[in-house]
């Protein structure tokens, strides 16, 4: 079974704590706490999933470097497209 929840490790929502010989234990990391929060109050709307995911996606610090860095993508993409456009044109 433990396999089966290491994405959970992997995207924050659970830790793992050490134990001698190679062992561990699962615990909840504080995202994990959000999450769960997240699926209770939403489980019941038609779009639950995205309306966990979006929150998780804002929230959890895991994903603080790909956040930025598809701002930043963004952002390009604006500037280059704004150079090619005649003077004085808006890009949205």
């Amino acid at each position: 079974m433990s396999a089966r929840l290491e994405w959970l490790v992997d995207l924050g929502y659970l830790r793992k704590e050490g134990i001698p010989r190679n062992g561990f234990e699962y615990q909840f990391a504080d995202a994990g706490h959000t999450l769960l929060a997240d699926l209770d109050s939403r489980f019941a709307d038609t779009n639950w999933v995205e309306a966990v995911a979006i929150p998780q996606w804002r929230q959890n610090a895991i994903w603080q470097a790909l956040r930025l860095y598809v701002v930043k993508r963004i952002e390009t993409a604006e500037s280059v497209s704004a150079e090619r456009l005649p003077a004085g044109e808006r890009i949205w």
